[in-house]
């Protein structure tokens, strides 16, 4: 099984992200959070697919869903 890392700026404090993430169904794939300000970064260990999933439902992905499966020169 392939792995990803994913992150995700979430709204709010450690408490309204932990209760975001339970939401999604993603905490057996927390890695770590971060609060800062007023958000909280949240970075997950995935399988690939679901990573591609996510990215395929964002708008910020949208022009290059793959864009870390392409090879480096």
């Amino acid at each position: 099984m392939s792995i990803k890392i994913h992150t995700e700026n979430i709204s709010g404090n450690l408490h309204a992200a932990a209760v975001w993430i339970n939401k999604q169904g993603w905490a057996e794939y927390l890695v770590h959070m971060e609060f800062s300000t007023s958000y909280t970064v949240a970075v997950f260990k995935m399988p690939a697919h679901m990573v591609h999933m996510i990215r395929a439902k964002s708008a910020s992905y949208a022009a290059e869903p793959d864009h870390d499966d392409c090879l480096l020169p």
